[in-house]
C-alpha cells in the first residue's frame, strides 16, 4: 500500500506542454479519478505514474521513494489497460501468471494467487479458455486479475471500461468499487465519462489542457464547482447557463436580461454586490414547470417553447428555447410535455450559481 504524490510535475513534447504544475496528494488506499475531456493530459499523466512517459519536470512518489528514474517493472505498481492486452494464445490462467511466471515465483504460490483471484474476480470455471471464447467484460476482468496477482501497491487503470456496452459497463463500475473495498489498494482510475468518475472516486481530478481544475469529492464537485467549466462537465445533462445583469428593485437584487427576471436569495445577494454582471448557472433538476409549482407561489423567470423531449422512464428531459438561450429542465414523466409546446419556467434560486465573466471563477463557493 502507498501514498502517490505528484510534485510540480510537468510533460512536454519540444514546445508543447501537455502536462502543466500538476500537484497532488492521492492517500494510501484512495480510490482517485482523473477525469476530463479527450486530449487533456489524464492518459500522459497516468502513463508517467507507471514509469511509461518520461517526466520532464517535478517529482513522483510511490511511498517514500522518488520514483522518476525508477523502471516500470520497480515502481511496484500494476497497469490495466483500455484494449485489455492478453495474450491470445495462453488460457486464462496463463495469461494471469505470466507475470509472476517471469518473476520466477514457485509454481504453488502462482496456482494459489491465480486462483484466489480469479474468485474475487468469479473467473474460477473460465481458467481453461482462451481470449477468444470470452465475452469484453470477462475478458477485462482476466486483465485486472492479472494485475491483482502482482498484489501491486497502487493499481493504475486507464479507461478500462471504454471498449464495453453501456449496461456491461454499469455492471462492470460496481465489480470494480467492490474490487477496492476488498483489496484496501491505492487505485488511480482515468475516464472521460464523468458518470464513472462520479460513481468511482473517493475523489476526483478535473482537468483540462493538462491543467488540474478542481480535486475534491463528488458530492462537493457537483454542488460546488470552483469554476465554469467543472461546473459545465460534471452532472448529466450538464448545468444551464445565462448570462445575466444584476439589478437593486425594492431593496432586493435581481438577476434580469430580456424576458427574464430571478430573485437572488439573500444569502448569496451581499457575495455579488458590486458586481454588474455575471454568468448564472442551474442545474436542469433545479429548472421547474410553473404549472406544477404553483402551489408553492413561486415567480416565473421566464416563458419558452419546448424543441425537444427526452423520455427517460421517470423523468423527462426538456430541452427549451427562450429567445436566442436553451435550457434544459429535467422533470417528472407524469407530465405529457410536446415539442412546440409553451411553458413557463421557475427556478430554485437558492441552489444557484454565479460566475465571474472574465475569469469564469464561482463567486458563492471559496476557492483553496
Amino acid at each position: 500500500m502507498a501514498e502517490v504524490r505528484l510534485k510540480h510535475i510537468r510533460k512536454c513534447y519540444g514546445d508543447t506542454t501537455i502536462v502543466k504544475d500538476f500537484d497532488l496528494d492521492i492517500r494510501d488506499k484512495e480510490f482517485m479519478v482523473f477525469v476530463g475531456p479527450s486530449g487533456c493530459g489524464k492518459s500522459t499523466t497516468l502513463r508517467m505514474i507507471a514509469g511509461l512517459e518520461d517526466i520532464t519536470g517535478g517529482e513522483l512518489c510511490i511511498g517514500d521513494r522518488v520514483v522518476n528514474e525508477v523502471s516500470p517493472k520497480d515502481r511496484d505498481i500494476a497497469m490495466v489497460f483500455q484494449n485489455y492486452a492478453l495474450y491470445p494464445h495462453m488460457s486464462v490462467y496463463e495469461n494471469m501468471a505470466f507475470s509472476l511466471k517471469l518473476r520466477k515465483v514457485p509454481k504453488a504460490e502462482i496456482r494459489e494467487k491465480v486462483e484466489e483471484a480469479a474468485r474475487i474476480l468469479q473467473l474460477d470455471q473460465l481458467l481453461e479458455r482462451k481470449p477468444k471464447e470470452l465475452s469484453g467484460g470477462q475478458r477485462q476482468r482476466v486483465a485486472m486479475g492479472r494485475a491483482i496477482v502482482r498484489n501491486p501497491s497502487v493499481f493504475l487503470m486507464d479507461e478500462p471500461l471504454s471498449n464495453l456496452d453501456a449496461k456491461l459497463r454499469v455492471s462492470m463500475r460496481t465489480e470494480i468499487s467492490r474490487l477496492h473495498q476488498r483489496l484496501q489498494t491505492t487505485m488511480i482510475y482515468v475516464t472521460h465519462d464523468q458518470t464513472e468518475a462520479m460513481t468511482l472516486g473517493d475523489r476526483i481530478v478535473v482537468m483540462n489542457d493538462g491543467i488540474i481544475q478542481q480535486v475534491d469529492t463528488p458530492m462537493n464537485l457537483y454542488h460546488h464547482p470552483c469554476n465554469l467549466f467543472v461546473a459545465g462537465f460534471i452532472g448529466n445533462p450538464p448545468m444551464n447557463f445565462l448570462q445575466v445583469e444584476l439589478k437593486q428593485q425594492d431593496g432586493s437584487l435581481y438577476a434580469v436580461r430580456d424576458g427574464f427576471q430571478a430573485q437572488i436569495p439573500a444569502q448569496y445577494a451581499s457575495q455579488l454586490e458590486g458586481r454588474e454582471r455575471i454568468i448564472l448557472g442551474m442545474r436542469p433538476d433545479h429548472v421547474h414547470d410553473a404549472e406544477m409549482m404553483l402551489a408553492e407561489k413561486q415567480e416565473i423567470v421566464c416563458q419558452g417553447t419546448i424543441d425537444v423531449v427526452e423520455m427517460l422512464g421517470a423523468e423527462s428531459l426538456l430541452h427549451i428555447e427562450y429567445g436566442d438561450q436553451k435550457l434544459v429542465a429535467s422533470m417528472p414523466s407524469g407530465k405529457a410535455y410536446k415539442p412546440g409546446n409553451q411553458i413557463s419556467l421557475v427556478f430554485t434560486m437558492d441552489r444557484m450559481h454565479a460566475f465571474d465573466l472574465d475569469t469564469a471563477r464561482s463567486l458563492l463557493y471559496e476557492q483553496d
